[in-house]
This record gives structure tokens, C-alpha cells and sequence, in this order.
């Protein structure tokens, strides 16, 4: 190849590179100037060519670098680079943003430096780029951490704010706020702020569209800028400082939720990236402000409906206090008659009828019988002042008295869902009332007693007396001596009559104190021996180790006891027996249904239980019902009121006494004396 070839080619080769290209000699001569040289740097080949590259295209900032590189140039390493950016001008004085290297060339003609520019705005736009892009990312990575955590709109608000601010990529002052539009006025009010003055904050508070840049941004829809406070700055307040803002609205499909107004330096100039990075924000916004209203709807919503539950758990423990706590028994059926609800005191009436451990469940004609069941879910209303009652046998084989109501049970719609009833146990009630009648009887009989006893005793006083004079004054042989002895024994029975009578009907006040059972029947004994040992009558007693002491008075008793005993020696007559036992009470006692039945629901244990038992001749059912009624008596001599003088002192002492209805073979008393 000839040399004109060769450097044809070589001229070839500079001209097309994709980077400019110069060549200088060790001296700073410009020996090579390529076509891409000349569009970088303005300087066409011709003018180019022969100057010195320093004074062509480097500032003075970058001559002493550029200088230092080819210094020393015999020691250059052909493969050494040194970087200049930044630091070349254009020929019209302007900086260029390119990147040279420097290579060491060793040519036929001397050592050389080759030069290669390559253009860095495409770099350093796509360098920028990504910075922004990353700031962008981090700030927004940053804000959606915060939507993850559990805090109110407005510390997410403040927050945000405070995390925009503090980021240097967007050049912002530490003060900004953020504003939501009221949905009922259309205005913008102020819901988080940080940096702002109270007088700004007051000044702020409520914004209307088109007022002021954050009212236009409302209005329009759109990012409004200000560099600095204008005549468009609408709203003023004192010591405004001078200041420049961004204000964002916070688009949400088409409504316009808010604005968030973003403060920078008064003079800053806007850029596209800074607006593209607020308007993301802005987005993020409107989706948390969507996600925290529907948050705080959900919240109300939930708070409704634990508020309505609360209430309807209220309600229904309030009702369900209620009915445990009501004095007669509930239960609620449904249209089958199968028991939905039942209280505890409904349990226990029920308890006496059925063995089932569960009543819920389990239909009323399943417990008693289907007639009865009917009867029972009969809401027909009786007659007003009557109530409806029904006698029915427990399992254990007693009759209950049980009172009972029936309605029906409705919905809010009218629509009858069944029965309610109500059960009371009237058994206790109903003995109550034949023991008060009872008791109104001996106080009724007692009163004409006392009357007619008043009365009798002063006449009969006086045939004594005036029939032991006129004895006194017969001869001892006068036939007619024997009939006013007849008269004074039939007049001292009469007396003695009258006392039973004056015991009877105003028996003393109890002294009750503590005293032994053992040693009252002890005594008891002693008036009895002879009359026991008469008729060979045998005495049996039993009593339990420890036996506490009873609450009673001590001759009251005796007398009880005595009445007792005499009324089983004349049922027995001739070698009969009697039998005493005392022991304690508890729940679990043989006696428990007959103790139930008369002690008013008092407590098994605070009583001793004492039972007097003959073989003698018994009593008929009559007799039976009428043992303790005054004046009534089987005897033909008694006067009726050895049982009737027990009964009344028993009662005083707060002491019971009945007929064992098993034994019918003789007679067996049971009493219960509080201890």
C-alpha cells in the first residue's frame, strides 16, 4: 500500500469514530482534530489544528491537572488514563460535560499523545436518571413502610411529612401540611402540619377552592408552584417569611381528596423530576387516605357492632339475672312443648317429678304425663283472684302442691313461638296456712278457754269451800258424808281442769337456756317409775355419743316429756314398751322429708331429733289428724289437751312434733329441738 493510501485510510479511520479524537505532539500542538471533535468542541480542523489543546479546550480549573498528566513524558505509561470531567469548554465559553482519557503514543515523529472525548450528557442524564429513580424508590419505600404500621391517619400524616422533608434529593423546608377535603362544605381543612406557625395554623385552618395556591390546586386539579409570595399567595397572615411551595392534589379517581402543600426556599426552581416524585407521593396518599377511610368505617362499623352485641349480651344477662333470681319457677317451650330454657328454681320443682339429669331439651309430656303436660301448657287465664293449682306425686312418692301460670310467648311480629310458665311450689305455702289455721284455732280455743275457766274457778272455789264447812260440821257417822266428798274430788277435778285450761290457753314465756336431754328424761323417769313398774311397762333409750345440748327451757320440756310418757303408759296398759331415742341431725337423715315438711327449709344440723315410740294400742287415720286438736281425746275421762299443752309448748319453744305416719302399730312422736 502506498503511503497516500495509507493515510487516506488512517484519515478515514479518525473521521468515523463515535468519539472525538486528538492527537497531540509533546509540545501541547494539536496534531489530529476529528470531525467528532469539532461538533464537541466548535472548533472546526482548520482553526484547530497547530493551536495548543490547553488554551482550546480546557478551563483553569483543569490546566494544572492537565498539565500534571504530561509532565515527566518520557515515564508515561502508554496504557495510563487520567480522567478530566467537567473541566473542558465549548468555543462559544460554556462547560461541556465529557470525559477525556489521555494515552501515551511513541511515534516515528516523537512521543505523542493521543486524546479521546467521548460525550457525557447522554451518561450523566441516564446517571441522573437512576438517582432520582432510587431517591424516588427510597422515598417511596419509605412511605409505604409507614402505611404498614397500625397508627391513626394523623400521625401517618405528620410522619410522612416529616419523612419528605427530610430527604435532601427534593431540596424541601422542614415544614409542610397536609389538607382534606370536607365532603359536606367542599372546603379544604387542615389535618397534619409540621414547622407551621399558630398564626400560619389559624390562618390555614379552612381553605376555600381557588383560594390561594392550595384552594387553585383543589380547584383545578393540578400542581401549583410559586418561587416565592406573590399577589396569588391570597391568604397572609403575621411575620409571613418569604418562601416558595409546591401544592399537590391528592387525586383519587375523579374526586379530589386533598392537597398537601410542600414549603421550599424562596427562588427554587422547579424540576420535572421533584414534581414526578410529589405527584407519586401524592398517589400514595390517596391511596392510604381511601384505605384509612375505609379502615375507620370498617372500625365504626365493628364498633357498632360490638357495641349492639355488648348491649344484646347486656340485655341478655340482664335478662337471665332476672329470671335466676326470681322467686318461683320459669320454663320457656317452644310450639312442640320441648323445654328451651328453665331457671335454677324451675330445676328444682321439676327435680321431683323426672330423674333426667338435663331438662333442656326434652318435652314437658316426656316428664309428666301427656294430660298433665296439656294441662300445664294451657294458657287459658282463670277467673280474676283465682290462681291455678295442681296436686302432683313426686317420684319419692309425695304430694306436691305446685301453682302454675301459662302464656304465650311471641315474637316483636306477633308470631307465637311457644309457652312461658311459671311454677310455684305452694306445698310449704299450703302447710303454712293449715299450721296458721291451726294455730288460729288453739289461740281461738285458748281465749274462751282462759274466759270460761276465769269464770268457773271462783264458783267452784266457793262449793269447796262451803261443802268442807258443812263436812266439818257432820257427824262422822252421817250417811250423807260420802256425798260431799264426792263433791270436793269432782270440784278438785274440776281445778285441775281448769289449770290444764289456764296451761293451755296462756302458757309462761319460755326461759330457754342450754340443757341436757338425758337428764330432763332422768327426771322424767322418776315420776313415772312406780306406774311403769305397775303395769311392767319396760323403758328402753338410746342416745347418740356426744349428744349436744337443746335450746329450750328446762320445765317446759319435762312437762312435754311427762305428758308423753303418761299417754303411752295409759295407751299400753300392761307389758308393753317404750322406746326413746335422740340423735343428731343431718341432710342425709331418714327423718330429712318429714324434717322438710315442718321446719320452714331451716338447716338439718342446728336440730336434735328426739322420738318417743309405744307398742300400745295406736291410733286410727282420725284420730291422727285430730291428735293435737284441744279438747278432742278418745279417753273417757281425758279433757283432750295433753297433746294439745305439747303442741303449744313445742311451738313456743321453737321446737316441732309429729305422728310418724309408718308406724301403726302403737304410737311414735318425733320431735326436733334447735341446739
Amino acid at each position: 500500500m502506498d503511503r497516500g493510501n495509507a493515510l487516506s485510510q488512517r484519515n478515514f479511520v479518525i473521521n468515523n469514530e463515535c468519539y472525538a479524537l486528538i492527537i497531540v505532539d509533546i509540545n501541547d500542538n494539536i496534531v489530529t482534530w476529528n470531525e467528532v471533535a469539532e461538533r464537541l468542541f466548535g472548533w472546526s480542523s482548520a482553526k484547530a489544528l497547530g493551536r495548543k489543546l490547553s488554551k482550546t479546550i480546557f478551563s483553569h480549573s483543569a490546566l494544572e491537572l492537565y498539565q500534571q498528566s504530561l509532565i515527566k513524558k518520557d515515564k508515561i505509561h502508554p496504557s495510563t488514563l487520567q480522567e478530566l470531567k467537567n473541566k473542558v469548554w465549548h468555543c462559544d465559553g460554556y462547560d461541556i460535560p465529557i470525559q477525556l482519557i489521555i494515552s501515551k503514543l511513541d511515534t516515528p515523529q516523537g512521543i505523542h499523545f493521543l486524546i479521546n472525548a467521548f460525550d457525557n450528557n447522554e451518561q450523566i442524564r441516564r446517571e441522573k436518571d437512576v438517582r432520582n429513580s432510587l431517591n424516588s424508590q427510597k422515598i417511596m419505600n419509605s412511605i409505604l413502610q409507614l402505611t404498614l404500621k397500625n397508627i391513626s391517619p394523623d400521625i401517618f400524616c405528620t410522619n410522612v411529612l416529616e419523612l419528605i422533608c427530610s430527604f435532601d434529593s427534593l431540596k424541601l423546608e422542614p415544614k409542610g401540611a397536609v389538607f382534606l377535603t370536607d365532603n359536606e362544605s367542599g372546603e379544604l381543612i387542615l389535618h397534619s402540619h409540621i414547622g407551621m406557625k399558630p398564626e400560619q395554623v389559624q390562618a390555614c385552618s379552612r381553605i376555600s377552592p381557588g383560594v390561594c395556591h392550595c384552594g387553585r390546586a383543589l380547584e383545578t386539579g393540578e400542581v401549583q408552584f410559586a418561587s416565592f409570595v406573590d399577589e396569588r399567595h391570597n391568604i397572609h397572615y403575621r411575620n409571613i417569611e418569604h418562601h416558595g411551595h409546591y401544592c399537590i392534589p391528592i387525586h383519587s379517581g375523579d374526586r379530589i381528596l386533598g392537597v398537601i402543600a410542600l414549603y421550599v426556599r424562596e427562588g427554587h426552581s422547579p424540576r420535572s423530576e421533584e414534581q414526578e416524585t410529589l405527584i407519586a407521593i401524592s398517589n400514595i396518599f390517596a391511596g392510604v387516605i381511601e384505605r384509612k377511610k375505609m379502615e375507620s368505617q370498617r372500625a365504626s362499623l365493628v364498633d357498632r357492632l360490638h357495641s349492639a352485641m355488648t348491649a344484646a349480651w347486656n340485655e341478655k344477662l340482664f335478662t337471665n339475672s332476672i329470671i335466676e333470681s326470681l322467686n318461683h319457677g320459669l320454663l320457656v317451650l317452644d310450639p312442640d312443648g320441648i323445654v328451651t330454657m328453665i331457671n335454677p328454681l324451675g330445676r328444682e320443682i321439676l327435680n321431683y317429678f323426672t330423674l333426667k339429669k338435663s331438662i333442656i331439651g326434652h318435652n314437658l309430656k316426656k316428664i309428666f304425663i301427656e294430660n298433665i303436660a296439656i294441662c300445664l301448657m294451657d294458657p287459658t287465664p282463670l277467673p280474676t283472684g283465682m290462681s291455678k293449682e295442681i296436686t302432683l306425686t313426686t317420684i319419692g312418692g309425695e304430694d306436691k302442691v305446685i301453682g302454675y301460670n301459662t302464656v304465650p310467648r311471641k315474637d316483636s311480629q306477633g308470631q307465637e313461638l311457644g309457652y312461658i310458665i311459671s311454677l310455684t311450689d305452694f306445698t310449704e305455702i299450703k302447710r303454712t296456712q293449715r299450721e296458721m289455721e291451726k294455730m288460729n284455732h288453739l289461740i281461738t280455743v285458748a281465749e274462751i278457754a282462759s274466759a270460761v275457766a276465769h269464770e268457773v274457778r271462783n264458783p267452784l272455789a266457793g262449793i269447796k269451800t262451803m261443802s268442807q264447812s258443812i263436812e266439818e260440821n257432820m257427824d262422822p257417822d252421817d250417811e250423807n258424808r260420802e256425798y260431799l266428798t264426792r263433791i270436793i274430788r269432782q270440784v278438785d277435778r274440776l281445778n285441775e281442769l281448769l289449770t290444764n285450761f289456764f296451761t293451755f290457753a296462756k302458757p309462761v314465756t319460755p326461759k330457754r337456756t342450754k340443757v341436757s336431754v338425758i337428764e330432763i328424761i332422768n327426771e322424767t323417769k322418776q315420776l313415772v317409775r312406780k306406774k311403769l313398774k305397775s303395769r311392767n311397762i319396760k323403758l328402753y333409750e338410746k342416745y347418740d355419743n356426744s349428744l349436744p345440748q337443746i335450746y329450750a327451757d328446762l320445765n317446759q320440756v319435762q312437762q312435754v316429756f311427762l305428758n308423753l310418757m303418761l299417754n303411752s303408759i295409759e295407751a299400753i296398759e300392761h307389758d308393753g314398751i317404750i322406746d326413746i331415742k335422740a340423735s343428731f341431725m343431718d341432710s342425709d337423715d331418714d327423718l330429712m322429708p318429714y324434717f322438710s315438711e315442718i321446719s320452714l327449709n331451716k338447716k338439718p344440723e342446728d336440730y336434735v331429733k328426739i322420738i318417743f315410740t309405744d307398742n300400745g294400742c295406736g291410733m286410727s287415720e282420725e284420730t291422727r289428724e285430730k291428735a293435737f286438736k284441744p279438747f278432742f281425746s278418745t279417753k273417757a275421762q281425758g279433757t283432750g289437751l295433753g297433746l294439745s299443752i305439747v303442741y303449744r309448748i313445742l311451738q313456743e319453744n321453737n321446737a316441732f312434733i309429729l305422728l310418724d305416719p309408718d308406724v301403726l302399730d302403737g304410737a311414735s312422736f318425733i320431735m326436733f329441738f334447735e341446739r
